[in-house]
């Protein structure tokens, strides 16, 4: 069981750090609204990531602060990663023209 779990973690800090080069890549990419939400998807990948590893940190004295900061991680994850998706949904808005333009009738 412990080989299975060990394996689970590999893949998910693998794919956190394909992750990271990925949406990295985009962010170098593109511009204005789009380059934020793409910035807002890497810090919370990259949260994500930190708080994974905070879960391998096991220091018999310490483990609940790492409990706490793998804790604090994730929920800054969840934040970025929301902001992330309502920029992005902004952006889709305005292009299917569901959100008028400022200025504009």
């Amino acid at each position: 069981m412990e080989i299975f779990s060990l394996l689970v973690n590999s893949v998910m800090i693998v794919a956190l750090l394909l992750s990271i080069v990925f949406t990295a890549g985009v962010v170098w990419r593109v511009e204005m609204r789009l380059d934020v939400a793409y910035k807002l998807f890497l810090a919370g990948i990259v949260c994500f990531l930190l708080a994974e590893i905070a879960n391998f940190w096991y220091v018999p004295g310490t483990r609940e602060i790492a409990v706490l900061v793998a804790d604090t991680l994730r929920t800054l994850f969840s934040v970025f990663f929301l902001a992330g998706i309502l920029s992005m949904r902004r952006i889709v808005r305005d292009m299917d023209g569901e959100r008028k333009k400022k200025g504009g009738k």
